[in-house]
C-alpha cells in the first residue's frame, strides 16, 4: 500500500511540474480522456459503432455515389441538435437543400452552413468551428476540396498531390486542437468526413480515396456504406437497404456490419432495421416466407413486411424484441 501511495504522489508531482512548463500530461483515468459518444438510438447502428459518434474524434464515411452518405450525416446532425450541441455543415459539393435537410429532423435555423470557395477556406472554417467548440462538424466532401493553386491555375496545370497535402495539414491542425476543455464543459468536436470511393489503379487495388491515405490514419472510425436491394411497395420502388461496415474502429470491435431500410421519403425504418438485426442474431426464426417471433411461441407470420407492420402496431412487442437484441 505504501508503494502505491508513493507512485500516486509521484505522478501528482510530475503533473504539476509538467503544467508549469505548459506541457499537457494527464493520468490515464483523467475524465478529460474519457470519450463521450452520441448514439443514434438505432440499435444496429449504435452496436457496430461502439455506442455512437464519438466527440473529440474524426469519423470517416466512405462509399459509392447514391448510397446515403450525406443522409447518414443528416441523421447525425439531427441527433446532435436534440442533445443541444452546435452543429455545422461544410458544403463543398453544393448539395445543401434546406427543405430536404429539415425533412430529416434538422432544425435548419440552428444549423451553421458554409459553402467555401477553396479547400483552404473549408479546412480553416473547420478549424475555427473546433475552436468555437461546436459539437459536430460535417465536411461534405473531401473529394470536392479544391486547393487554391488548382482553383487559380489553368486546366493544363499539374497539381499532383496538392489535395492530399492540403487535407493532411488540415487534419493535423484540427486533431491537435480537438480535445476536452479543462472544465469538461466541452468534450471535443465530432468531426465527420465524407468521402467517395474511386476505382483504384492497378490489378490489386480494389478502391482508393481522394485526398490521399493520411485521412484513414487520422480517423478513429471508418464507416463504409453500400447499397443493398431495393424496397418495393405495390410494385414500385420506395427505398433500398443501406449496408454499413466498420472498416476501422479504434473505439470498439472493427469489421462489424448491419443493414437498415432507407425510404426515399428520407427516413430510416428503425423497426425494419431491428427485424434485420434480430434475423442476423437468429432471434427471429425464418423458414421460407414464414417468420416466428420468440415472444409468440410457435405462431408464424407470413412475409417480412407483415412482421414489421405487427411490431409497428404493438409497441410492447417491439420493446420486448429490442431488449432481446440488446441483450444478445
Amino acid at each position: 500500500m505504501a508503494k502505491i501511495k508513493e507512485e500516486e504522489d509521484s505522478l501528482g508531482s510530475v503533473e504539476k511540474r509538467a503544467k508549469k512548463r505548459k506541457l499537457r500530461l494527464l493520468r490515464g483515468d483523467d475524465p478529460k480522456l474519457e470519450i463521450v459518444k452520441i448514439p443514434f438510438e438505432i440499435s444496429a447502428l449504435d452496436t457496430i459503432l461502439g455506442g455512437g459518434i464519438p466527440l473529440g474524434r474524426t469519423t470517416l464515411i466512405t462509399g459509392n455515389f447514391g448510397v446515403g452518405k450525406t443522409f447518414f450525416s443528416q441523421l447525425a446532425m439531427a441527433k446532435f441538435q436534440t442533445e443541444a450541441y452546435k452543429v455545422a455543415y461544410i458544403d463543398t459539393e453544393r448539395r445543401y437543400e434546406p427543405k430536404w435537410f429539415a425533412n430529416s429532423g434538422i432544425d435548419i435555423k440552428a444549423l451553421s452552413v458554409s459553402q467555401p470557395d477553396s479547400g483552404e477556406n473549408a479546412l480553416e472554417t473547420c478549424q475555427f468551428l473546433v475552436e468555437e467548440q461546436y459539437g459536430l462538424i460535417v465536411l461534405d466532401s473531401v473529394a470536392a476540396l479544391v486547393p487554391t493553386a488548382e482553383m487559380e491555375g489553368t486546366m493544363e496545370d499539374s497539381t499532383v498531390a496538392a489535395q492530399a497535402r492540403l487535407l493532411n495539414k488540415g487534419l493535423r491542425k484540427i486533431t491537435a486542437l480537438n480535445r476536452a476543455s479543462e472544465d469538461l464543459g466541452y468534450r471535443g468536436t465530432a468531426f465527420l468526413l465524407i468521402n467517395q470511393l474511386r476505382s483504384g489503379i492497378g490489378p490489386f487495388t480494389s478502391y482508393s480515396l481522394p485526398g490521399g491515405q493520411g485521412q484513414q490514419y487520422f480517423a478513429s472510425i471508418i464507416l463504409r456504406i453500400s447499397r443493398g436491394g431495393y424496397l418495393q411497395e405495390n410494385g414500385k420502388k420506395n427505398g433500398f437497404i443501406m449496408k454499413f461496415m466498420t472498416d476501422k474502429n479504434n473505439l470498439a470491435s472493427p469489421l462489424q456490419q448491419c443493414q437498415l431500410p432507407f425510404t426515399f421519403a428520407g427516413l430510416i425504418d428503425t423497426v425494419g432495421g431491428l427485424v434485420e438485426m434480430a434475423l442476423d442474431l437468429d432471434i427471429i426464426k425464418q423458414k421460407g416466407p414464414y417468420y416466428t417471433l420468440p415472444m409468440e411461441g410457435e405462431t408464424s407470420i407470413m412475409g417480412r413486411l407483415a412482421v414489421v407492420e405487427k411490431l409497428k402496431l404493438d409497441n410492447g412487442l417491439f420493446q420486448q424484441l429490442q431488449d432481446l437484441v440488446n441483450a444478445a
